[in-house]
């Protein structure tokens, strides 16, 4: 039971540093690549082989080549697990899953290898109560902060995907004048201010509230002879204000429409 106890304190340990090493090595160099082999490709499988009795019994070649299957079987399902959870695939997720699994299965490996008894059960150990209390303790929290991590990057990249577009274009057919337009990817209802103004001279103020994922637009009669025009907006829910602006030359043609320049 010692020598089993010795074995998981070392891979537990091996595990922490490898994932300590990923997390605060620098990417490309060789400490982190190490560590990530080690992680990734060795220890999910030594971990989970603990379990099996009949793999303690297989050649050396055999029980490599079990452990590196079994690695990737891990890091396989673990991909799949975060996928369908919504948790995007990056180092940090994978190594706090990958490395909490291990944990797990180092624990479990522990408690299914304890030998039987034909009497009454021994009482186990203080520092192998320690030891297993431990793993469990650091495998929840590689778990839970697995899961916290990889949350704040889905919300933090959901929040970085959210803009709102605005355009102005000339009519090339019909009455002269210019077509104005937003586009609202916020994730919410927004309220917009639009001002517009010829020549630097106010010609009009616009309000309208766009639903998340559409499209507002309306035409203003401008006059080709018109030298500029500026669309200003800002959002009034929102805080701090979006601000875009939005800006035509206007020159006269032969057909009297207007070109942007």
């Amino acid at each position: 039971m010692r020598a089993r106890a010795l074995g998981f304190l070392g891979l537990s340990a091996t595990t922490g540093l490898c994932a300590a090493g990923v997390w605060l090595t620098a990417s490309g160099s060789p400490e982190r690549a190490i560590a990530a082999f080690l992680l990734l490709l060795l220890l999910p499988g030594l971990a989970v082989t603990r379990l099996l009795p009949q793999a303690q019994d297989e050649p050396g070649g055999a029980r490599l080549l079990l452990t590196l299957a079994i690695s990737l079987a891990v890091v396989i399902i673990d991909s799949a697990v975060l996928y369908v959870a919504g948790i995007r695939l990056d180092v940090h997720s994978w190594t706090l899953s990958v490395g909490g699994i291990t944990f797990v299965a180092l624990v479990a490996g522990l408690l299914a290898r304890a030998p039987a008894s034909r009497g009454l059960a021994p009482r186990p150990q203080l520092s192998q109560v320690a030891a297993i209390s431990a793993g469990v303790l650091v495998a929840g929290a590689l778990i839970v902060g697995a899961v916290l991590t990889t949350q704040a990057g889905v919300r933090a990249q959901a929040q970085a995907d959210r803009f709102t577009a605005l355009w102005a274009l000339p009519m090339g057919q019909g009455p002269p004048g210019v077509r104005i337009g937003v586009f609202n990817h916020q994730g919410a209802a927004e309220s917009y201010v639009l001002s517009v103004s010829v020549n630097g001279s106010p010609y009009a103020s616009l309000n309208p509230t766009v639903q998340p994922g559409g499209r507002w637009e309306t035409s203003l009669p401008v006059s080709p002879r018109g030298h500029q025009l500026i669309v200003r907006l800002s959002s009034v829910s929102r805080s701090p204000s979006i601000q875009r602006t939005v800006q035509l030359r206007l020159t006269p043609t032969p057909s009297s429409s207007n070109n942007l320049s």
